[in-house]
């Protein structure tokens, strides 16, 4: 009879630590302000990443790149987001994966950018071994977008843009949110 309870002690006492292993996920409500722009960028790819500031009120602050997505968020450019969101600290990473999630609650809040107020997004990188990172591509009728497949209106810049892209210049686009099509590129840095 000892045999029995101290084999069931045992399997219980296994059971509680299998369990506690699976279960310590950290669970809290978060505000995240989300820019209007995105910014290229490489986490486990190659694209385009939401600007966030994690917080009530982002006043002056800086916005993060932000590498994990929302579930259940659609993300329109040109707008200034308030989003409630279930923010999950992961226990169990996977291989892959990241430590947090990100889950929306809420929309409290979508604002239209001014569309007077110019960004800068990174279209390609250079590196010191020699490497050369593009952040847009030139489609096949000579239009140009970003990675996640926005639109770039380069108007009178585009043979700009294409000698940059050909001698893999490393090269910073400001833009405006155009109405017509995707971001409007009105300089080249």
């Amino acid at each position: 009879m000892k045999f029995i309870s101290v084999s069931v002690i045992l399997f219980l006492a296994c059971l509680i630590s299998i369990s506690s292993c699976t279960s310590d996920d950290d669970v809290e409500i978060v505000t995240l302000k989300v820019n209007h722009f995105k910014q290229s960028g490489v986490g486990s790819f190659t694209s385009q990443f939401l600007l966030v500031y994690e917080g009530s009120d982002a006043g002056d602050a800086m916005y993060n790149m932000f590498y994990s997505g929302i579930e259940g968020f659609n993300y329109e450019w040109g707008y200034v987001y308030t989003l409630t969101v279930e923010k999950k600290t992961i226990g169990n990473i996977a291989a892959d994966g990241g430590s947090i999630s990100y889950k929306l609650i809420d929309e409290v809040g979508k604002e239209k950018a001014a569309s007077d107020i110019s960004f800068e997004i990174l279209l390609s990188r250079t590196y010191d071994d020699g490497g050369f990172e593009p952040f847009f591509t030139k489609t096949d009728n000579s239009t140009f977008e970003l990675l996640d497949g926005t639109k770039i209106d380069c108007a009178n810049l585009c043979d700009q843009l294409t000698e940059k892209l050909a001698v893999k210049e490393a090269i910073t686009g400001v833009f405006l949110h155009s109405e017509n099509i995707g971001l409007e590129l009105t300089a080249l840095k």
